[in-house]
Parts: structure tokens; C-alpha cells; sequence
């Protein structure tokens, strides 16, 4: 990921002898368990630098295929799954792109959700078509039932809860597990800064998935 953060995930990746690869025009995504059983419905969803495109979801087998261009070449790709921790990560250059899934992954992590809601309540027409809200000020952060409309509102409590992870070693580092919610209508560019609130702080196992539903 960029500044040097890294995502926590598990990943790797197939080549034409363990699938069929495809032209350069798509890609394929199976999503397993940790057992290496295909997830069926996992939803797959597209990310480019600056929007996330509609999800796809895996076959019986656990494949679905994805086009390498939505508008924007397709960098990353996100997937969840019922009862299972979501992931983002990173799209090959070529071959097969497998993601293994572990059920009950998000349990122990701290979860930011990036939430869309003018302060004022006035309706989003951009939003409610379904598009990208650009507006940054109809977004606010939630984390624990707390929401914050400053983005610079949690780092408070981001140290503390990073402080109590910290690395004897390496005391500038937590390893406090953090996954951000950020659903397809975010910008990418409040994604990035909710990331870099993390670094500031010394937390750098990030996971960005999917919104909550």
C-alpha cells in the first residue's frame, strides 16, 4: 500500500498450471477458506485509485472473473464473505489472483467505518444515485458507537489504543490490528487519510474492506 503501509492479509497468487489465466483484458479471483474449500457468494469488489467499482461474486468453485478497467485500471480488489474477515489486496500483473479468506478474522481488530451523513441532513443527491460523494464533509468516521466529524478527532484515542500493543523492541510500532470500512460511494482519497491517521500513530496492519451492511 502507499506510505509505506502494509496491508495484513493473506494472498497468493495462482499461475496458468493451477487455473486458467486470462486474457489482458480480465483477471480471475478463486476465494478459499483456510482449509482451501472455495467460498461461494464471496463478493469481489474492483478498487482503482480514486473509486470502487460494483462487486462480483464467486461461483460455486469459488471464481468469478474481473475486468482490469473500470474507467481507471483496476489496482486492488476487495472481498468479504458472510461469517468470514474481509480483504484488499493487491491485483497481479498476471495470472490467477487467489485470496484465502479465515472465518471470524475480524474479531480482536479495532474497525473504522468511513460513514456518509451531511451534519445538516439534508439529502445527498449524488449519493443516492448511487455515485461517489465527493463532498467531504458529508463523511465522519465511526469508530466504537463514536463518530467523528473532525478527521483529526480520533487520534486520541487511536494512541492510547495503540499504546497497548506496542513492540518491546520496536516501541514506534503497535501491532494493533486495525480493518477500515469504506463502502463503493467513498473517495479513495478519505480512504488514504484514514490510513495515514493510523501511521501516525504507529499502526501499520491495516485492512481496508467493504462497508458493513
Amino acid at each position: 500500500m502507499r506510505n509505506g503501509l502494509h496491508v495484513f492479509l493473506a494472498l497468493s497468487f495462482g499461475t496458468a498450471g493451477a487455473g486458467c489465466a486470462l486474457s489482458g483484458s480480465a483477471f480471475e479471483v478463486i476465494v478459499t477458506d483456510q482449509d482451501g474449500a472455495p467460498i461461494v457468494g464471496a463478493r469481489v469488489y474492483p478498487v482503482t485509485p480514486s473509486l470502487n467499482g460494483p462487486a462480483r461474486l464467486t461461483d460455486d468453485a469459488g471464481k468469478t472473473t474481473m475486468p482490469r478497467n473500470q474507467i481507471q485500471n483496476v489496482q486492488w480488489v476487495s472481498v468479504e464473505a458472510e461469517g468470514f474477515g474481509s480483504r484488499q489486496v493487491s491485483v497481479p500483473g498476471d495470472g490467477v489472483l487467489r485470496v484465502t479468506l479465515s472465518r471470524g478474522e475480524t474479531s480482536g481488530k479495532l474497525v473504522i467505518e468511513i460513514v456518509h451523513g451531511p451534519s445538516t441532513g439534508e439529502a445527498c443527491p449524488t449519493f443516492e444515485r448511487g455515485e461517489i460523494c465527493r463532498e467531504f464533509s458529508h463523511w465522519f468516521l465511526k469508530i466504537r458507537d463514536q463518530t467523528y466529524r473532525d478527521w483529526d478527532g480520533p487520534k486520541p484515542f487511536l494512541q492510547r489504543e495503540a499504546d497497548q500493543h506496542r513492540e518491546a523492541s520496536n516501541p514506534q510500532v503497535s501491532t494493533l490490528k486495525v480493518q477500515i470500512r469504506a463502502g463503493a460511494q467513498v473517495p479513495y482519497p478519505l480512504a488514504q487519510r484514514t490510513m495515514n491517521l493510523c501511521a501516525k500513530c504507529g499502526i501499520y496492519k491495516i485492512e481496508v474492506g467493504p462497508a458493513s451492511r
